[in-house]
């Protein structure tokens, strides 16, 4: 799903890159404690992805056409205090849904995700949780817990990015694919959510249907984290640095199963991409 948008580009001749403004804004109606409410999405940094803390959410509560910078602007959150009351702010990723929904227990989540070489260097570590009515939360390098409604919660992205010893940048992307990883996060509670605790790997085999050699089974193999998010993309910026002499590979050992083949002794896979 993509949502339609204008930008602004801008060239930086010196670093050569370019930069990307999103423009306008978005704007509609919703109904806070029974009144219909003029509501302008403002998407401050400008990455097209109008739900994080830089940006604002702004109502015309006495629906004079205009928006108080005092009262009537809000810096995007979990949770907004208006009026004394506390909504939890349910949208979508892209911004094109909104709902407010009264909120009176709270709890608090803390993300905690560690490099295992100390050597490394976090660049990047952002993502999003989803609760069962379908509000997002985003996930950021923080060291303090962020207050959200209690209820039920699963991992729905995430982007990892690191910088090794060598200087070389790796970007890892995964996505839920599971229907597994609900968590609860309890009321005046801080639930501590560990990103990648571990990997599991398995490998499907794919029947021979294409006249292929009868001593050749294809195997379609997945790399997916307790919490139901499926790797689909690690890369890096320097083209084969694994298969550079003097790097080290994975090796992965697994059984071929429910194959129309013979059965087989586990057989060692050295991966060239992990």
């Amino acid at each position: 799903v993509h949502s339609a948008r204008q930008i602004g580009i801008t060239p930086n001749l010196k670093r050569g890159k370019l930069r990307i403004t999103t423009l306008g804004y978005s704007q509609g109606n919703i109904e806070i404690d029974g009144a219909a409410t003029t509501v302008r999405r403002v998407d401050r940094n400008g990455n097209g992805l109008p739900n994080e803390s830089e940006d604002q959410i702004w109502f015309d509560f006495d629906q004079d056409g205009k928006f108080n910078l005092v009262n009537e602007r809000y810096n995007l959150s979990n949770v907004l205090d208006i009026s004394g009351q506390r909504y939890s702010v349910r949208t979508d990723r892209l911004g094109q849904s909104l709902s407010l929904a009264p909120v009176n227990e709270l709890g608090s989540v803390k993300f905690v995700f560690e490099l295992a070489s100390a050597d490394s260097t976090l660049t990047t570590l952002e993502g999003s949780l989803r609760d069962e009515h379908g509000m997002l939360v985003a996930i950021r390098p923080t060291n303090k817990p962020v207050s959200v409604p209690a209820g039920k919660y699963c991992v729905e992205n995430l982007v990892i990015e690191a910088k090794d010893k060598d200087g070389i940048n790796w970007r890892m992307t995964l996505l839920r694919g599971l229907d597994i990883g609900w968590f609860e996060i309890e009321t005046d509670q801080i639930h501590e959510l560990k990103l990648l605790d571990e990997f599991n790997f398995n490998a499907t085999p794919v029947h021979n249907n294409n006249g292929w050699s009868n001593h050749m089974t294809q195997l379609i193999p997945k790399i997916s984290t307790p919490t139901g998010l499926v790797m689909t993309n690690f890369t890096s910026d320097k083209d084969n640095h694994l298969s550079m002499p003097g790097n080290d590979s994975v090796s992965v050992n697994f059984k071929v199963a429910e194959s129309s083949k013979p059965a087989q002794e586990p057989e060692t896979c050295r991966s060239g991409f992990f």
